[in-house]
Order: C-alpha cells, then structure tokens, then sequence
C-alpha cells in the first residue's frame, strides 16, 4: 500500500469514527447522523453469531433497478447469504431508475409472502406507503442504502457523506494544488444525493480557495445525460481538473465526453459504486478512481441483520457497512476479494 492510499485510508477511518457518535438532528431521518448506530465490524462482539433461521423463512427484497451492475451485485449478496444460512430471498426491482411507482407495484406483490422486508427506495418517499402497509401487517422493513424512508425503522449501508468526502479526499491528494471540478448527481429525490454531494463539496471547502466546484448537475444516474452534461460543462470550462459523479454509470459517459473534448488524461473522473466496468475503466486509465460500496457485502449484511431481527435482537436502528476508495494502485486488492476476504481485510 502506497503513501497516497495510507493517507486516504487514514482520512477513510477518521470519518467513520468522526461520524459515529454525533447526534440525530432535526426530524427528518438522517442514517449517516443518527446516534443510536453500530458499524457492522462491531455487530457480532455485541449480539453474537447471526441467529439460525426458523423454518421456511422468505425475506422480502424491493431493489432500485436491476439494470444496474450495483444493484445486481446486492442481489447477488442476498443470494449468498440466503444460501449459507437456509433462507429464501424474493428479490425484485423496477425497471429503470426513474419509475418510483412500478417500484412500489413490485414490492407491493412480495410482501405477502415476506415475513421481512428489504427495501432500497428510488427516492426517500416512494415506498413509504408500502413500508406502513408491512408495519399495519407486522413485517419489519430494513431499509438498505441509498434513499431513505424518512421514518425508517432499520437502515443498513455505508455513510452517503463519506463517500463524496472520499472522493475529494483523492483531489486534495493528488491535486494540491487545486483546480475547477464538477459534480453530475444522481436523482436529486434520494438522500444518497444530497449527503454525497454535501461530503464531497464541504471536504473541499477545507482546502481553502484551491478548489472550486463552477457546476453541479443531475444525471439522473444516466449515462447518456451524464456524457450530455460533461460535454457542456468542459466546453464552458476547458481546464476543468476533474468531475465527482455518484454513481459509475455516469462516471463511465463522463469519460466518453472527457476523450471526446480531448482532455483525456487532463480532466480526472471519481466514480462512485465499484462496478465490474469502473475496476476495467481503473486498469485503463480512463477512470481514475471509484468509491466502492462493496455492494455483494453489502447484500450479505443486510440478509444477515434481516435474520437479526426476525430472531428479536435490540439491534440500533442503523448499521453502518464499509466503502473502500479504490485506484489502480488497490483494484486488484478489492476486485479479487470474495466476501469471506473482504470481511478479513476490512475489519478493524
């Protein structure tokens, strides 16, 4: 591990540790704020090995979309963790990112049969009406990164603010001595966006007048859009230093505008997720880094707290699951990790 990646690493675990102790705020609710938290390396020294599932036990799990390599690989995380502990996952998903309401449809037809239910919503309100409806009916939702039901009783995934800190985080390193960047958001209706956005602009800002972000826009977690918007932004600012985008999806259509303008090499993209064609982006020198939300771990963990909490555990209404800032100097180190490995070298 080089400096670069130690120094990173090391801002990496002041924020998780910054961040877990600080009081909820205001009533909307915040995860990556919330006092009553636990990181998901501390579960078991405090409740024990995951509980034996009780007979013909089925968890429920609503997906954003599975047109998404992230999502998929989630899935494939609840999958792995339904096999080795003998349960049923039913997992669907809308069909793209922007249909809120098929979404609901889906999970409405699963929740039936569910006896928990894992959501990850398209926006912080379109699956609330379903979440009361499971509670009138006694199933537990666990809500799984990304939106948030703003009165959720359980959510599992990472710090949405670290992972903007993260990437900026890798400007100030790389770049210290400043420069333009923009930020392509995903839907500006899921909290995910505005505490990424929030992470990354805020850790910037401590790097004084060295930084300035001249555009923030809304992709709409689209390739297409996001290659629409990059290419304007650089015609409006040739010298731009590099673009935060929240997911890889459109950190890849950002690269396509940045060969295009011809500042390959010249104008930096951060993606966000860890998706197979970012870690082949990586290894070309198309992307230069990704915040990976290890999202097969991540399915993992949630089937594993949804057992949790079937079995009547007092578990804190957030678990918090590790990201990893990945470069060329790591991808092999992650992109090779099973989940058994990931555990290994990511707990403390």
């Amino acid at each position: 591990m080089g400096a670069t990646t130690r120094r990173i690493a090391a801002l990496a675990l002041l924020m998780t540790v910054g961040t877990i102790a600080v009081a909820a705020e205001g009533r909307t609710f915040n995860p990556d704020r919330e006092y009553d938290r636990l990181a998901w390396s501390d579960v078991e020294d405090r409740f024990g090995p995951v509980p034996a599932a009780g007979q013909d036990v089925t968890v429920g799990a609503v997906l954003k979309t599975l047109t998404n390599p992230y999502w998929q690989a989630v899935r494939a995380g609840y999958e792995e963790a339904a096999a080795a502990h003998g349960v049923t996952v039913e997992a669907r998903a809308a069909d793209n990112e922007a249909d809120a309401d098929r979404q609901a449809v889906v999970g409405d037809s699963i929740l039936a049969n569910s006896d928990i239910l894992l959501v990850s919503p398209l926006t912080d309100q379109n699956l609330a009406p379903l979440a009361r409806k499971a509670r009138r009916g006694g199933v537990t939702v666990l809500n799984v990164d990304d939106a948030v039901l703003p009165d959720a009783d359980h959510y599992i995934g990472k710090v949405q603010y670290d992972s903007g800190a993260l990437a900026a985080a890798w400007f100030m390193e790389n770049f210290p001595e400043g420069g333009k960047v923009a930020i392509i958001e995903g839907a500006r209706s899921a909290y995910a966006v505005r505490r990424r956005t929030g992470g990354f602009s805020e850790t910037l800002s401590r790097a004084g007048r060295r930084f300035s972000v001249v555009r923030v826009e809304s992709g709409n977690w689209e390739r297409g859009l996001a290659r629409s918007l990059a290419a304007d932004i650089l015609q409006a600012h040739p010298d731009l230093l590099g673009f935060y985008c929240h997911n890889d999806t459109m950190a890849l259509g950002v690269v396509d505008a940045v060969k295009t303008a011809g500042r390959h090499g010249k104008t930096m993209v951060v993606g966000t997720d860890g998706t197979a064609e970012a870690y082949d982006a990586i290894a070309r020198g198309d992307l230069a880094a990704t915040v990976d939300g290890l999202p097969r771990l991540l399915g993992v963990l949630a089937v594993e707290t949804s057992l949790r909490l079937l079995a009547g555990q007092n578990l804190p209404r957030v678990v918090i699951t590790p990201q990893v800032l990945v470069t060329q100097e790591t991808a092999g180190q992650y992109r090779e990790a099973d989940t058994a490995t990931l555990r290994r070298l990511l707990m403390p």
